[in-house]
């Protein structure tokens, strides 16, 4: 009897996994996009303070990140569950470090929606500026 509750425990735990080991929305990142945007009107994932990451996806409201997955050959399974794909009020910004999402971002709609979304974007090369509320990407 107790080897049957232990697998059936164990069981659960397996198939309960990626619903565990979540990422949620980086406060303090979050709050250093809106800094820029507010003080210098463009945001530059280059100057970012201890962000670790290698590549930026932007991914824009009712996204499905299983599909996204696919089409991109990329790992995000940490971010599956987030809800980016039945809200609208946000743009999810994933910071990846080596084909992984490693950190999120929730940006407020009210900042703009962006042009570029669903591309991933090196962070050198990801500076963004406002064009008629849209954030596009700039050379």
């Amino acid at each position: 009897m107790k080897a049957k509750a232990f697998l059936i425990i164990l069981i659960i735990g397996l198939f309960s996994w990626n619903y565990f080991y979540q990422l949620s929305a980086d406060q303090t990142l979050t709050h250093c996009i809106i800094d820029q945007i507010i003080s210098q009107q463009s945001i530059d994932f280059a100057k970012i303070e201890n962000l670790d990451a290698d590549h930026i996806l932007i991914i824009a409201p009712y996204a499905q990140i299983n599909i996204l997955q696919s089409k991109l050959k990329m790992d995000l399974r940490n971010i599956r569950n987030n809800g980016i794909r039945h809200l609208d009020h946000f743009n999810l910004v994933v910071f990846i470090k080596n084909g992984k999402s490693v950190s999120i971002a929730e940006l407020s709609r009210k900042y703009g929606d962006f042009k570029e979304t669903q591309i991933i974007i090196p962070t050198a090369q990801a500076k963004l500026k406002k064009v008629k509320a849209v954030w596009q990407i700039i050379l």
